[in-house]
């Protein structure tokens, strides 16, 4: 319930501990840790790419192209500008 609320909220006004959450929503709970110690609010959540994910420790290219459409989908839900640098899936049903 608490995950529905957070998906009403604009993403760019997530703080740590709700980008935490969001993470338990998306089944990514292992990767709280590293998302805390990098301070990781939502307006920082939105610029994330393969490069910063891995930065932040996640090694895994699966997890980090998980995370990519995740944050994809809250910025298409939310009208977020996408810019072009952006991760854009190939397919938009993804």
């Amino acid at each position: 319930m608490e995950s529905l609320k957070l998906l009403k909220k604009t993403i760019t006004s997530w703080s740590v501990e709700e980008v935490v959450q969001w993470l338990k929503h998306i089944n990514f709970s292992q990767y709280e840790k590293e998302f805390q110690e990098n301070n990781i609010s939502g307006d920082i959540l939105i610029h994330l790419d393969h490069e910063s994910l891995k930065e932040i420790g996640i090694l895994s290219a699966g997890h980090r192209l998980s995370f990519l459409k995740a944050i994809y989908r809250i910025k298409v839900n939310q009208d977020i500008l996408i810019e072009p640098e952006h991760y854009i899936p190939i397919c938009k049903y993804l």
